[in-house]
């Protein structure tokens, strides 16, 4: 789990790509990862039908699996 997210940042490298779900101050930290001139993206969760069918959705398996369908796509991806 990562407790403080401007130190998260800063660890990011030019081969990571930032996934986030929208949700509040998802657009203040995408600003804050793009100013780095990284790779950020803001998904809707419901738009992906793995996500919006299933009743027993946790976190850790969630950014697994979505982190495999960015890498699916020829991006590596850093799930947040």
């Amino acid at each position: 789990m990562i407790y403080d997210f401007n130190r998260y940042v800063e660890t990011l490298g030019s081969e990571n790509v930032v996934v986030m779900e929208t949700g509040a101050g998802s657009f203040f930290w995408a600003d804050k990862i793009e100013a780095r001139r990284l790779k950020c993206f803001i998904i809707d969760p419901y738009r992906f039908k793995i996500i919006k069918d299933s009743w027993n959705k946790t976190d850790k398996p969630l950014g697994a699996r979505q982190g495999k369908g960015f890498e699916e796509y020829g991006q590596s991806a850093v799930s947040v």
